[in-house]
């Protein structure tokens, strides 16, 4: 696969960018269109356990009186982006590591 010939971590850098951005907007279209107790408030609530970390790193910095403010939304955003972008560059090296061993093991047999 050519994918896999790219360097590791901006290719985890751009995936992570992908998977946050449709994260968030299909976040804020969910939680606008449709109301509580359906499965998209369900989902809404998945987006924010996934995303527990960031909002404890966020709190760290900001604490809970100055949550609305922008710098605290910009701060979480970046911490939701180094947290997807650890997850997504250790799933782009295991596929690696095990495609290469496939692939190794093919040349061999």
């Amino acid at each position: 696969m050519r994918l896999f010939k790219f360097n590791m971590m901006v290719l985890a850098l751009i995936f992570s960018l992908l998977i946050e951005g449709i994260s968030t907007g299909v976040y804020y279209w969910l939680g606008s269109s449709f109301g509580p107790g359906t499965l998209a408030d369900k989902l809404c609530d998945l987006d924010l356990f996934v995303h527990r970390p960031a909002a404890k790193l966020t709190q760290i910095f900001y604490p809970a009186s100055l949550w609305p403010g922008i710098g605290a939304h910009i701060l979480f955003y970046i911490f939701a982006l180094c947290e997807c972008w650890l997850l997504t560059l250790a799933v782009i090296w295991i596929l690696r590591h095990f495609y290469q061993r496939l692939d190794n093991k093919s040349r061999a047999g």
